[in-house]
Formats: C-alpha cells, sequence, structure tokens
C-alpha cells in the first residue's frame, strides 16, 4: 500500500495562514459590502462584483430577508472562528473606511484613525 505524505510544518502554517486570511477576508465582506448596493472599499471590485453576483442571486431566489439572515449567521459563525484581535482589527478598518466615507477623508486619514483606533485596543 502507499503511503500517504503528510504535510511539512511549514505547509500546515501556510494553508493556515491563507484559510485565516480567507476568513478575515469574507468576514471584512460581510462587514461592509455584501451585496450590489454596498461596496466593501478593501476588496478588489472585481472579485467584489462576483460576490455581488451570487448575494444578489440569493436574495432574488430566496429574497432578501433570507438572504440577510443567513449573511448574519455566516458573519456570527465568522466571529467565533476568528481570533477575538482579529474581530477587532476588521471593525477598526470597517469603522475607519464608514467614517471616511461620511467626511470624504483621504486613504491616509483613514489609515491614521486606524491606527490609534488599534493602539487604543492594545493598550486596553
Amino acid at each position: 500500500m502507499a503511503r500517504k505524505k503528510d504535510l511539512s510544518t511549514e505547509a500546515k502554517v501556510g494553508l493556515g495562514l491563507v484559510a485565516t486570511g480567507l476568513a478575515a477576508g469574507a468576514y471584512y465582506y460581510l462587514k461592509s459590502g455584501a451585496g450590489s448596493e454596498k461596496n466593501a472599499a478593501l476588496i478588489p471590485d472585481p472579485l467584489e462584483v462576483q460576490l455581488d453576483r451570487v448575494v444578489d442571486a440569493l436574495n432574488g431566489k430566496f429574497g432578501k430577508r433570507w438572504g440577510n439572515r443567513t449573511l448574519a449567521v455566516l458573519e456570527k459563525g465568522l466571529e467565533a472562528v476568528l481570533s477575538p484581535q482579529l474581530v477587532a482589527l476588521v471593525r477598526i478598518v470597517h469603522k475607519a473606511e464608514l467614517l471616511g466615507q461620511e467626511m470624504e477623508l483621504s486613504g491616509a486619514a483613514k489609515r491614521q484613525k486606524a491606527a490609534g483606533w488599534a493602539q487604543e485596543m492594545v493598550k486596553a
């Protein structure tokens, strides 16, 4: 019988980092830009257009209320799986993006706000 080859430690760490990055990206999308009526500023537009099409198709087939509830459950599930620090970081970035849209802040100003909030979080 052929013996299964185990993944190296480096490969396992790499896969873990990729999975965590994808989960954090999905959480950010759900937090800020699920559906075509919203825009998730940090997700490239070509990718977001594809995600929006899926969300809009599900909303069209099952109703927006059903879709919103499902996305909320997925968001809560990601919050439970991701580390609290990563969830807090995504929330800070989302908050900075919203403030930037409301006050028409530059990218540098948004980064500065987010960095300040992150430092406050670390001190607490």
